[in-house]
């Protein structure tokens, strides 16, 4: 009898015991509710974000060097299997998670065919490492896995490197970018036959600050691409023109000059070096002579030499590139957005409408950073005014120039007038880097 009594008062302990642990742990989980733990799930992290959005993926880790864990999510409408796919980034600080950016660019739409079940890509990844949020997606025979990486350089997060794998019939084919230092590498390693060498090709081109909210890493693929295919194309950035000379020697005799954004090849690259001074804006450009081969009036072609400090890598004509007016209204268009960024200091995205390959259209409906009022909210005691959510203007491709029609013509002139008359310019040109 006394065992039992025993026996029975242990088991009561114990419960009590148990029971008291579980209440302190759910107090403990209660008082932590806006600072997810280390071993949060998505049901934890959907307090981060609007109801109507899921989580797909989510990675931890220190982004920007705090020693902080923060947080990267991958998320889509409820209501849309196929939409646009959005990655979000929370930084941690002793409050809790602050969202710092989000990107409608990075992750393609999930299917090729949703009535099929034909994924673009059979697995993605995401995960955070070492100071480098990493994203990693995978195809299938000959479509490219793409592996991309993204890092916060001056408080800013950039994509710093994308690299294309791919293995086809008869070869394998590795592409490396690193964005932020210009240098593309192409491998292609033939398997048909073993006495067909491997392939490599490297170019340099200027680095970009690429920033995470508009950057593509499958335009980024295709434009690396299209560098190596036409390493020896460039373009004429000089404003004014760039004089031809029958010789690599700034003294020796002028033969022609090629207009601003004229397309040309180089032929040879010397190892002759120059440096150009600008005397107005006190800015020294170095470069190199290099030979080329030119149309001159008779139409016959000609040789000769121009200074490279103002070519730039060839890019075939295209809207969904960076645009400038003035040296300080800068557009960059993608295939889900348009970035418009304003004397440096104000930087507005908006939704696009693709009409075709040639012409986009701008949706008003924007989000703004931007340290003075740029009115753009102003009607003015116009009743036909930009309206949220519909067209505002539309662009056009024409050769190597950006035209713009504006539909709210009368809003634009009266804000030309009394805000700012650079503002809604009617052409870009392409902005070099």
């Amino acid at each position: 009898m006394k065992i039992r009594i025993t026996l029975l008062l242990i088991i009561v302990f114990y419960i009590s015991c148990k029971k008291e642990k579980n209440q302190s742990n759910i107090l403990s989980k209660t008082s932590n509710k806006n600072l997810p733990s280390k071993t949060s799930n998505k049901i934890e992290y959907s307090s981060l974000i609007a109801s109507h959005y899921q989580i797909e993926y989510s990675a931890e880790g220190d982004l920007n060097g705090d020693k902080l864990s923060d947080l990267a999510l991958v998320v889509k409408q409820r209501n849309e299997s196929n939409g646009i796919r959005e990655v979000m980034i929370f930084l941690q600080n002793s409050k809790g998670y602050n969202l710092d950016v989000t990107s409608k660019t990075i992750f393609p739409e999930k299917y090729m065919s949703e009535e099929d079940d034909i994924k673009n890509y059979i697995q993605e990844e995401i995960e955070i490492k070492d100071q480098t949020l990493l994203i990693r997606l995978y195809g299938t025979g000959p479509q490219s896995n793409i592996f991309s990486h993204y890092k916060y350089q001056e408080e800013t997060l950039r994509i710093t490197y994308v690299e294309s794998y791919a293995m086809g019939a008869g070869s394998h084919s590795n592409l490396e970018y690193e964005v932020s230092e210009g240098k593309i590498k192409s491998e292609t390693i033939n398997t048909i036959k073993e006495d067909m060498p491997t392939e490599v090709e490297t170019v340099e081109v200027d680095g970009m600050g690429y920033s995470f909210n508009i950057c593509n890493p499958e335009e980024l693929i295709s434009y690396a691409y299209d560098r190596i295919r036409d390493k020896n194309r460039f373009v004429v950035v000089a404003k004014n023109g760039l004089l031809i000379r029958e010789r690599p020697d700034i003294y020796s005799e002028r033969i022609w000059q090629l207009p601003f954004n004229t397309d040309i090849e180089v032929l040879v690259k010397t190892d002759i070096p120059f440096s150009f001074k600008d005397e107005e804006s006190y800015v020294t450009t170095d470069g190199y002579w290099v030979k080329i081969a030119f149309e001159n009036a008779d139409g016959n072609y000609q040789h000769g030499y121009v200074f490279d400090g103002f070519l730039q890598p060839y890019e075939n004509p295209s809207i969904f590139r960076n645009w400038a007016y003035l040296d300080h209204i800068y557009l960059s268009i993608h295939k889900n957005s348009i970035t418009y960024e304003l004397h440096g200091q104000c930087h507005y995205s908006f939704p696009t409408k693709i009409l075709n390959e040639n012409e986009v259209e701008l949706i008003w409906d924007y989000d703004a950073d931007c340290v003075f009022d740029s009115q753009l909210s102003n009607n003015f005691g116009l009743q036909k005014r930009p309206i949220l959510g519909r067209p505002f203007a539309k662009y056009s491709l024409e050769g190597r120039i950006l035209k713009v029609t504006y539909y709210y013509k009368e809003w634009v002139k009266i804000y030309s007038e009394k805000v700012n008359l650079e503002t809604f310019p009617s052409r870009f040109i392409e902005r070099y880097y």
